[in-house]
């Protein structure tokens, strides 16, 4: 006959294993479901005609065979996707790619950058040439280094005066005339313009230049 110590040793022991397995299958499920997502977008971005690179965090020799066994994206992150010149106007799929660190929507439909907005990784973000106006969406990226905004519709940078990471802006023809809400982006090392020169604008600059001394200013 069992002594009561061993039954409350059982009693604690099999509590502990029932814990531990229910901890493991909800990370587990927590695992698949993040795999689900990104396979679904990476999907998506190449029926759209794009491009995805993935950080591979293991040895390119180790990777073929466990690559070929569980496919890579339960064995890597999409580090970035490119966009450009297709007909892509929603990004909410995006949304999806926590770990997404570079992303080029050059020459698409795009108007609304919402769906970026919790893209906590992204460095690159390029919008050239896109109907992008509202820059609201990135006031909270805070990896942020390298942004273009070339011929888009961008009057107001006000969104990107928080960015303490941002190295690289890019406003070439773009309506933008007040540089000021960039005067607190002390991380900022090139700022391209090709902007008609306005006695606002060249003010703006001056005041830029004073507040960031190490800023290159390209017009």
């Amino acid at each position: 006959m069992k002594s009561p110590a061993t039954h409350r040793y059982f009693r604690f022991g099999l509590r502990t294993f029932l814990t531990v397995i229910t901890v493991a299958a909800v990370s587990l499920g927590c695992l698949m479901y993040h795999v689900h997502q990104q396979k679904a977008t990476v999907r998506w971005v190449q029926e759209n005609m794009g491009g995805v690179e993935y950080a591979i965090a293991i040895k390119p020799s180790r990777l073929a065979w466990l690559r070929s066994l569980v496919g890579v994206d339960r064995v890597a992150e999409v580090s970035s996707v490119g966009l450009d010149g297709t007909h892509v106007s929603d990004v909410s799929p995006l949304a999806n790619l926590k770990s997404l660190e570079s992303l080029f929507l050059n020459g698409t439909q795009v108007s609304d950058i919402s769906a970026l907005a919790n893209l906590d990784s992204l460095k690159t973000l390029q919008l050239r040439d896109t109907q992008v106006s509202d820059l609201t969406p990135l006031a909270k990226l805070k990896s942020l280094k390298r942004l273009t905004l070339s011929g888009t519709q961008v009057s107001d940078v006000t969104p990107l005066a928080k960015l303490k990471s941002l190295e690289i802006l890019v406003l070439v023809n773009t309506p933008v005339s007040d540089l000021s809400p960039l005067a607190n982006v002390k991380s900022l090392e090139v700022l391209a313009l090709s902007i008609e020169q306005t006695e606002e604008l060249s003010c703006s600059i001056k005041e830029l230049k004073v507040a960031i001394p190490n800023v290159t200013v390209t017009h």
